[in-house]
């Protein structure tokens, strides 16, 4: 009985009826010692099933002990009460829901109306005449039926009632919305008789006023160009640009040799003379080189024998070239040849 203290006070019921304090005190007390007696005997094996006959605590999760101790029978509360009050009542006077259910129900059976076979999450059976629920809302929109993933195939409840509901729009009647109706009873869809024959041509009528000029029409299209016109008259001569930079000047082929062996990778580079760019080179490997043997680079380099990568590191100033000679080489000393095309650039060009 200790975590019978962590159960919330009750506050005193509002009431104006003689004997609701008694009726209110026995709610009191059923809704505190009625979850000690639940599940006192399963009523099929005569054990206690797990998690009844614990209280229920507020603000907490019930029953307590996770789901080894989940309720596995129905928890009852029963009440006896008059008209425009309720058997239980939640609420929550904070921005939050009301209340929320969830459970893990499925459809067994075509037949929507028999709970014993599609038991629902939540149940309203009035065994009155009266009404089962009613919604009310202070907003503009009531609720959302959000069932699976929408579309022409889900719907979102059936009735058996066929009267027309009060203040309710339909979209569409059977899968065709107001232009589509109107559409087809004009196209003779309602049942009705077909067109009839047109009728004889009536007599013209006589003509009516003149009616007020209409705006201006768009341009035509544009004429044929005309006659040529008479030369004009010589122009002043221009000034004189300024002077270009000096270009490139006289072309020198450049060359140069490494020897090597067999499996050997040689490279061999040239470099154009001072005031000379290299514009273009090349390489080959030569003296009875053998299959398998491959150039595998050919490129510019600067002045230290390094590709120029940026724009600051200059214009080429020579040519590389590198070979990998086959393993079967002969014994004979084989080359590898590297050739730049270099010319004269600024002021070397210039003289």
């Amino acid at each position: 009985m200790g975590r019978m203290k962590r159960a919330r006070s009750v506050s005193a019921l509002k009431t104006g009826r003689p004997g609701a304090w008694a009726l209110a005190s026995s709610l009191v007390l059923a809704l505190l010692v009625a979850p000690l007696a639940i599940g006192q005997d399963d009523g099929v094996q005569g054990r206690a099933a797990a998690g009844e006959g614990e209280a229920i605590l507020g603000g907490d999760r019930n029953p307590q002990g996770g789901d080894a101790n989940r309720y596995e029978v129905e928890t009852e509360i029963i009440a006896n009460t008059g008209q425009n009050t309720y058997g239980t009542r939640q609420s929550n006077l904070g921005e939050g829901g009301g209340a929320i259910y969830g459970c893990r129900s499925t459809t067994t059976s075509a037949d929507l109306t028999d709970p014993e076979a599609n038991t629902p999450c939540v149940r309203v059976n009035n065994l009155a005449d009266g009404l089962a629920f009613q919604f009310r809302s202070g907003g503009t929109l009531g609720g959302v039926f959000d069932v699976g993933e929408g579309g022409d195939g889900a719907r979102p409840f059936v009735t058996n009632a066929t009267g027309t509901a009060t203040g309710l729009n339909a979209d569409r009647v059977d899968g065709l919305d107001a232009d589509q109706i109107i559409a087809q009873a004009q196209q003779g869809g309602g049942g009705g008789g077909g067109e009839g024959a047109d009728g004889a041509a009536g007599p013209a009528g006589p003509a009516g006023p003149a009616g007020p000029a209409g705006p201006a029409g768009p341009a035509g299209p544009a004429g044929p160009p005309g006659d040529e016109g008479d030369p004009g008259a010589t122009g002043q001569p221009g000034a004189d640009g300024e002077d270009g930079e000096n270009g490139v000047g006289g072309v020198m082929v450049r060359r140069d040799i490494e020897f090597g062996g067999a499996g050997d990778v040689t490279s061999a580079t040239v470099q154009c003379q001072e005031g000379e760019i290299a514009i273009g080179g090349g390489g080959r490997a030569s003296n009875g080189a053998t299959e398998g043997t491959a150039l595998t680079e050919t490129l510019p380099v600067g002045p230290q024998g390094n590709p120029p990568l940026t724009a600051a590191s200059g214009p080429a100033t020579g040519w590389k070239a590198t070979v990998r000679f086959a393993e079967a080489q002969g014994g004979s000393f084989i080359s590898v040849q590297v050739f730049a095309v270099c010319a004269q650039f600024g002021a070397a060009a210039a003289g």
